[in-house]
């Protein structure tokens, strides 16, 4: 637009320069005035399992890590539940004997566990036993059986230990999100991470990037922004640099235990 005359009815006739503005500046004030800041309430619960979590994790001469359990304030002691434990294992047992081809799988499973040294064997347990059983994954291409652990089992105190946990702070990237940025990768990398439950007490991926990301900056986005539990979706733009994020997220992972497969 150039100069315009606008006429007052009162007044006399005055001359006025109008600019007409990019719509680049258009779309920035327009955001500008409509953006609404939000702001999140800070959970104390979350802030302490933050806390707890820098406080108590270690890692060993491996560099696997290792935290302990972010317990609730002021919950009360584990009790007794040796007994529920006890008839959970014996109803375990006879399920595999009615199923026949199952019970030499899960030997030969537990036997793994203590080959790994994911578990030891003691004489005198304790008073509480964390109950379990088994569960046949047909279809899967990996492990086809696996053990599940009740956390939810109730003990003498009518209470269990996944309510006496804080669940602290959530630290899933959003699964849609993830796939959306999939899908822009001329090449794409799929993978999980082996036995990621056993490695550790909890997940530390975010803890691994700070304490070793530096040397691998391709990893270390994969692993914050591409990850969901033990699953990492990603990719690059060419074959080159999808070689190099594979060997990157190898080796950083290895740096805290863990293995990729798949």
């Amino acid at each position: 637009m150039g100069n315009t005359s606008i006429e007052h009815p009162t007044t006399s006739s005055v001359s006025l320069l109008v600019v007409n503005p990019s719509l680049d500046s258009l779309l920035r004030q327009f955001w500008e005035q409509k953006e609404i800041e939000i702001s999140k309430p800070v959970n104390p619960d979350d802030v302490f399992c933050e806390e707890h979590f820098l406080q108590t994790h270690s890692r060993d001469a491996s560099g696997r890590y290792s935290v302990s359990l972010p317990f609730k304030k002021g919950c009360t002691s584990l009790g007794v539940n040796r007994h529920i434990a006890m008839k959970s294992f014996f109803n375990l047992e006879k399920r595999l004997h009615k199923q026949p081809g199952t019970e030499a799988p899960y030997q030969a499973f537990l036997t793994e566990y203590e080959d790994l040294r994911h578990m030891n064997v003691i004489t005198k347990p304790s008073s509480y036993i964390l109950p379990h059983h088994c569960v046949f994954e047909q279809t899967s291409s990996s492990t086809k059986i696996r053990v599940v652990f009740n956390g939810s089992a109730l003990d003498s105190k009518g209470s269990s230990l996944n309510e006496r946990l804080l669940p602290g702070p959530k630290l899933q990237n959003d699964l849609s999100d993830i796939l959306i940025s999939f899908r822009v990768h001329e090449v794409a990398i799929c993978a999980d991470i082996r036995m990621m439950y056993r490695q550790i007490m909890l997940r530390v991926l975010h803890q691994l990037v700070t304490d070793e990301g530096a040397q691998y900056p391709l990893a270390s986005n994969a692993l914050i922004a591409h990850s969901y539990v033990d699953d990492i979706v990603t990719g690059a733009a060419s074959m080159k640099e999808a070689e190099k994020l594979k060997t990157e997220l190898i080796n950083l992972l290895s740096k805290g235990g863990f293995e990729l497969r798949k």
